[in-house]
C-alpha cells in the first residue's frame, strides 16, 4: 500500500513539472533559452558546432522538443558541397523528464525529417565529419610488415560501424529517419589523378531502436543508392544486437552499378577497370574487435574488369555475362579463414577454402584448397592468360599442342608463406612449397606431341606436390592405338623443368606396342618357375615416346620378364636433359598397365663445359626410329640351348622391333649370328622375320638344345635359316612360322639314340647287324628343311658315311603333339649281305633298301617298301614322290623327276643365304 502511494506521488510531481516547464517555455525568454540549450545539447552529442533556426517545446504524451532548420558541422571555407555537412528540415525529440529532474538532458526518441548527412574524404585519406572520423580512427592501423591487413579494411569498417550503432544509443533510444540523404564526396582516388567519387543514399527511411529493458538493439533502413551517372540502386540495411552479445549488420543490394567502384579498382592497380551490376547480400556478425564472420551471396551480371597479373603488367581483361559468389569468412585475432567459397560464371566454376595467419604479412602461413570444375580447352587457354608472363611462356609450348578436350577438375591445396605464394604466382619458382599439391583431372584431350604423333582420348589425373609429379590412371590412344594405362611418378621434376627446352623436345614419331604383352607371354614357361628369369641389359641411346612426355637419352637399364610382366630398372640416364634413375613395370594381365618411377637429379655442378667428355659421334637420326641402342643378355636359353652371352643392336621403328648384329657363342664351340624383326602391331600375336646362321657348332650340344637326347652324335655343324610368320602365346612357336633351314654337318658319328634310326633297324633283320654298333660314322650330313604351317618338310636329307648312306624325305608335325612323322628312308650299305630282293645289286657290296616310317616322333614304326609298290594306288602321293627322289639320288640320276599335278613346290626355294655380319 505504501509503495502505491509513492508511485502516485511521483506521477503527480512529473505532471506538475511538465505543466511548469510548459508555462516557462511559453514566454519569449523561455523560447530563446530553449533554443540555446537545444543547440548546446546537440553540439555536445554531435561533437561539433550546431545551429537551430526555431525550437518549441510541446506537452504531448510527455515532453516533446521540436526544431526546424537544424545545421551542424560547417563545411571548410572554399570547399564544394553544402555549407554544413549535417542538415535537417525538421527534428523532433521526446525529452526524458526524469533526466531533467536530476539535472541531465536525455532524449527518449529522435525523429529526423528531410535530413542530409554529407561525408567527405580528402586526397590524404582524412574523413569528416566527426562521427565518421571517430569510427575510422577506432580502427587500428595494420602492424608494421603486415600490409596484407589492408585486405580486411571492409571487415574492420563494418565491425566498427556495427559497434557504433548497437553498443549504445547514439542520441536517443529510438532514432528514426524520414526521407533522409547520406552523400559521399571521396577525393582519395585523386591521388592517381582521378576525379572525385560522388555517391548518395537517398530517400532513406529507417529506425534504430535500443531496448529500455535489455541490451537488444535493432536497425531497419531502406533507401536508394545514386551514383555519379544517375544510376539508382535500391539498398536495404538491417542489423541487430543479438542476445549473446553479437552485433549483426546486413546489407542487401539490387542491381548495384560496379562502375561506381571503378576508381577504387584503379587505386589498387592503374590498369584496373570494373563495371557490371551486382545483386546480393553482405552479412557481418561481430563479437568484438577481431572476432567477426562475413557471409557473402552475390550475383554480378555483365561483369567487365581487368585482373592484374602478379609481378607483371598489363592486366588481363575479363568479361562474363554472369558471375556468382558465395562464401563464408571468419576473422579472429590470429587467423583468417574462408569456408565454403564458390565462384561460378563464364569459364570459372571454383570451389575454395583457405586459412591464413594474422597479421597478414610476408611470413604469414596461408593454406588454400582450390578446385576448378569442367574447363574446356578454350577456357583453359583463357585462364592461363591470367598467369604471369614467365609462367605463360613456360606453358605456351604445351598449350599449343592441345587440340581438344577438357579438364574435369583442376585445383591446388597446401600451405605456404605469403612471400612464397608471390614467387609462385609470379612464376619465379618451379618447386612447390612443402605439402603443396596442384592437381587436375583430364578427359577427352587431344594432344599433338611431335610431327605425325597424336595422343587422343587422353584421360587421367595429375598431381604435382613439392618436387614430385604424379600421373594416375592415364589412358590415351597414340595414333589411334590404345596405350597401356599409365601410373607414373617423377621426383625432382623441378630439375627437368629447369633444363633447356630443346632437351625436352621429342624428335621422333613413336607408336604404341600392342603386341609387347604377347611377346613377353611367348617366353612364359610354367614349368620353369624355379629358373631365374632372363635379364637383359640395355644401353638405349635415344627413346622418344609421347607417353613419357620427355625424351630419354643414354639410358642404362636392366630388364627381366617374370610371368605376365616386364620389369625395367634404370641405373642411369638423362630424362628431359637431366640425370635420372628409377624403375618401370609393364603388366599384361586383363588390362595392360605401365608403372613408372623416376628420380631426377640436377646436372653436376661446377663442371665447365670443356671439362665434360666429348660425346661419342652418333649416326644421323632417323625420325621414324623412336628408340635405338644395344642389348646384352648374359645368359639366354632357347629350349635347352644355352647362349652366353647374346649381344646386338635394337631399333624401334613404328611397331617393329628390329634386332641387328645379333651374336652369341654356342655351347662347346661355334657361334650364332643374325638379325630379326618383331612386329608388335597386334595384341594377340607377334610377327617375326628372322635370318640367322650357326657356324662350327658342336652337333651334340646343338641337338640337345633342340630337344634331341644328349650324346646322340658328334661332329661340327653349320645351319642357315630364314624364317617368317606369326607367333601366338599358348601355341607352339613353330605353329605359325614358315621358312627354310639349310643344315650341314661334317665328320662325326651318330649314336643309336634316334627313334627313327632305331625303328628302321628293327624293321629288317638283315640290316640289324649294322645297328649293333655303338655309332655310325658319317662324313657329312646335308639337308634343306622347309617349314610351313607347323610342318617341317624335307625332300633331301642325306647322310654320307663309310659304312652306310642314308637318304630320307618326309615331314614332321612340329606344332601339334605327338609330333607325327611321315617319311621314306633309303639305306645304301657298302658291304655284302644277304639279298633282300628289294633292289637288284648294281655293283658288288651295294645294297639298297627302302622303308616307310610313320607314327609319333618318340616311337615311330617302320616298314620295308618294295619298288613295285611305287605304282600302287594305295601308296600316298607323298611317299611315292619321296621314293622317286630317293631312287634317282641313289641310282645316280642327278635330275629331279617332274612333279605331278597339285604337288607343292617346296624345294624350288633356294637354301637361305648366310646373314651378312
Amino acid at each position: 500500500m505504501r509503495r502505491a502511494h509513492i508511485l502516485i506521488l511521483v506521477g503527480l510531481v512529473l505532471v506538475g513539472a511538465s505543466v511548469a516547464a510548459g508555462a516557462w517555455v511559453s514566454s519569449r525568454v523561455g523560447q530563446a533559452t530553449l533554443r540555446a540549450e537545444a543547440e548546446h545539447q546537440l553540439a555536445r552529442v554531435l561533437k561539433g558546432p550546431a545551429e537551430i533556426d526555431r525550437t518549441r517545446l510541446l506537452l504531448r504524451l510527455g515532453l516533446r522538443l521540436e526544431g526546424e532548420g537544424v545545421r551542424a558541422y560547417p563545411s571548410a571555407p572554399g570547399t564544394s558541397g553544402p555549407g554544413h555537412q549535417l542538415t535537417a528540415e525538421r527534428v523532433a525529440a521526446g525529452v526524458d523528464v526524469l533526466s531533467l529532474l536530476i539535472g541531465r538532458f536525455r532524449l527518449r526518441w529522435l525523429l529526423v525529417e528531410d535530413g542530409h548527412f554529407h561525408i567527405t574524404r580528402s586526397a590524404e585519406g582524412a574523413w569528416a565529419p566527426y562521427p565518421v572520423a571517430f569510427v575510422t580512427r577506432k580502427r587500428p592501423p595494420p602492424p608494421a610488415g603486415a600490409e596484407g591487413e589492408k585486405l580486411l579494411g571492409v571487415v574492420r569498417a563494418a565491425e566498427a560501424t556495427a559497434r557504433a550503432l548497437f553498443e549504445r544509443p547514439l542520441a536517443a533510444n529510438r532514432v528514426q529517419l524520414r526521407n533522409a540523404t547520406v552523400s559521399l564526396a571521396d577525393r582519395f582516388p585523386t591521388a592517381l589523378e582521378q576525379p572525385p567519387v560522388f555517391i548518395a543514399l537517398e530517400q532513406v527511411d529507417g529506425v534504430l531502436e535500443h531496448s529500455w529493458f535489455s541490451d537488444r538493439a535493432e536497425l531497419v533502413l531502406e533507401g536508394v543508392l545514386v551514383g555519379g551517372a544517375g544510376q539508382r540502386t535500391p539498398i536495404e540495411i538491417r542489423g541487430r544486437r543479438e542476445s549473446d552479445g553479437g552485433l549483426r549488420l546486413t546489407v542487401a543490394l539490387r542491381e548495384f552499378p560496379l562502375d561506381l567502384l571503378d576508381p577504387y579498382a584503379r587505386v589498387q592497380h592503374p590498369d584496373g577497370t570494373l563495371s557490371g551490376r551486382l545483386t546480393g547480400v553482405v552479412d557481418v556478425l561481430t563479437y568484438g574487435r577481431d572476432q567477426s564472420t562475413v557471409e557473402l551471396d552475390w550475383v554480378v551480371r555483365d561483369l567487365a574488369t581487368a585482373v592484374p597479373r602478379p609481378g607483371s603488367s598489363p592486366s588481363v581483361p575479363i568479361r562474363t555475362p554472369h558471375l556468382s559468389l558465395r562464401t563464408f569468412v571468419e576473422v579472429t585475432e590470429n587467423r583468417l579463414r574462408v569456408r565454403e567459397a564458390r565462384l561460378r560464371g563464364g569459364v570459372i566454376d571454383l570451389a575454395a577454402t583457405a586459412a591464413a595467419e594474422r597479421p597478414l604479412g610476408p611470413r604469414s602461413a596461408v593454406r588454400v584448397d582450390l578446385e576448378l570444375q569442367a574447363l574446356s580447352l578454350v577456357e583453359i587457354q583463357s585462364l592461363v592468360g591470367w598467369l604471369p608472363e614467365e609462367s605463360r611462356d613456360r606453358l605456351a609450348p604445351w598449350l599449343e599442342r592441345f587440340q581438344a578436350g577438357r579438364l574435369l577438375s583442376a585445383g591446388t591445396r597446401g600451405s605456404a608463406h605469403v612471400e612464397n605464394w608471390r614467387k609462385l604466382l609470379a612464376g619465379h619458382t618451379r618447386r612447390l612449397p612443402r605439402g603443396f599439391v596442384v592437381h587436375g583431372t583430364l578427359d577427352g584431350v587431344e594432344l599433338q606431341t611431335t610431327e605425325g604423333n597424336r595422343l587422343t582420348d587422353l584421360s587421367g589425373r595429375v598431381e604435382w606436390s613439392g618436387d614430385r609429379l604424379e600421373i594416375h590412371e592415364a589412358r590415351a590412344q597414340l595414333n589411334d592405338t590404345q596405350l597401356p594405362t599409365i601410373e607414373a611418378t617423377v621426383s625432382g621434376v623441378s630439375h627437368v623443368l629447369a633444363s633447356p627446352p630443346e632437351a625436352r623436345q621429342l624428335e621422333a614419331r613413336a607408336s604404341a606396342l600392342p603386341g609387347l604383352g604377347a611377346l613377353v607371354r611367348l617366353f612364359d614357361r610354367p614349368n620353369d618357375a624355379e629358373r631365374e628369369p632372363t635379364t637383359v641389359h640395355l644401353e638405349i641411346d635415344e627413346l622418344d615416346h609421347p607417353a613419357l612426355a620427355w625424351p630419354l637419352r643414354d639410358l642404362r637399364a636392366s630388364l627381366h620378364a617374370p610371368p605376365g610382366s616386364l620389369q625395367i630398372t634404370a641405373e642411369s640416364g638423362r630424362f628431359g636433359g637431366v640425370p635420372v634413375r628409377g624403375e618401370a613395370v609393364w603388366t599384361f594381365d586383363e588390362e595392360r598397365r605401365f608403372h613408372l618411377s623416376l628420380i631426377a637429379s640436377p646436372p653436376p655442378a661446377g663442371e665447365a663445359p670443356e671439362a665434360e667428355p666429348a660425346p661419342e659421334p652418333r649416326p644421323p637420326r632417323d625420325p621414324n626410329v623412336w628408340a635405338r641402342g644395344r642389348l646384352r643378355i648374359n645368359s639366354f636359353r632357347l629350349a635347352e640351348l644355352a647362349l652366353e652371352p647374346v649381344t646386338g643392336r635394337i631399333d624401334l621403328q613404328g611397331t617393329k622391333l628390329a634386332f641387328s648384329e645379333l651374336e652369341a657363342p654356342l655351347p662347346v664351340s661355334g657361334s650364332v649370328r643374325g638379325h630379326a624383326t618383331v612386329d608388335l602391331s597386334e595384341s594377340a600375336e607377334v610377327g617375326l622375320r628372322a635370318d640367322f646362321a650357326l657356324s662350327e657348332a658342336d652337333v651334340d650340344a646343338l641337338g640337345h638344345g633342340l630337344g634331341l637326347p644328349a650324346g646322340f652324335a658328334t661332329g661340327r655343324a653349320k645351319l642357315v635359316a630364314s624364317l617368317s610368320g606369326h607367333m601366338r602365346p599358348g601355341d607352339p612357336l613353330a605353329a605359325g612360322i614358315d621358312g627354310v633351314i639349310s643344315l650341314e654337318a661334317r665328320e662325326g658319328e651318330i649314336r643309336q639314340k634316334l627313334p627313327v634310326i632305331a625303328a628302321v633297324a628293327l624293321a629288317s633283320e638283315v640290316f640289324n647287324p649294322l645297328w649293333d654298333r655303338d655309332a655310325i660314322r658319317y662324313d657329312q650330313v646335308d639337308s634343306v628343311l622347309d617349314l610351313e604351317d607347323g610342318l617341317m618338310v624335307t625332300e633331301s636329307f642325306a647322310i654320307e658315311g663309310p659304312d652306310v648312306r642314308v637318304l630320307a624325305s618326309g615331314k614332321v608335325d612340329l606344332a601339334r603333339p605327338p609330333h607325327e612323322i611321315q617319311a621314306v628312308v633309303a639305306l645304301k650299305v657298302f658291304r655284302t649281305l644277304q639279298p633282300l630282293n628289294l633292289l637288284p645289286n648294281f655293283d658288288e657290296g651295294l645294297l639298297v633298301a627302302y622303308f616307310e616310317v610313320d607314327g609319333p616322333w618318340a616311337k615311330p614304326e617302320s616298314r620295308p617298301l618294295a619298288l613295285r609298290s611305287l605304282a600302287g594306288s594305295i601308296m600316298p602321293t607323298f611317299v611315292t614322290k619321296g621314293l622317286q627322289v630317293l631312287r634317282d639320288q641313289l641310282l645316280g640320276n642327278g635330275k629331279a623327276q617332274p612333279r605331278g599335278p597339285g604337288t607343292r613346290r617346296r624345294n624350288r626355294r633356294a637354301p637361305p643365304a648366310e646373314p651378312a655380319p
